[in-house]
């Protein structure tokens, strides 16, 4: 039987509404993962190392999102 360890994630996400556009445009700027902790290791698992159906993909991902609303 394959153990998995305990597994924190840390993710960030800051949004700005800018008041001159009034309430309708907002950007946001966001990282997942900020420490880039990897997933427990999973040997019997996949090829990958770990159990992609539990978990995303190693490493860190930052993202910049513009949304308009009516």
């Amino acid at each position: 039987m394959n153990k998995l360890d305990a597994t924190m994630f840390n993710d960030l996400q800051v949004t700005y509404t800018p008041s001159e556009w009034g309430s309708n445009v907002s950007f946001t700027l966001g990282i997942n993962n900020i420490l880039e902790e990897d997933p427990p290791a999973c040997y019997s698992c996949s090829l990958n190392g770990y159990d992609p159906s539990t978990y995303d993909n190693p490493g860190r991902l930052t993202y910049i999102r513009a949304s308009w609303q009516r």
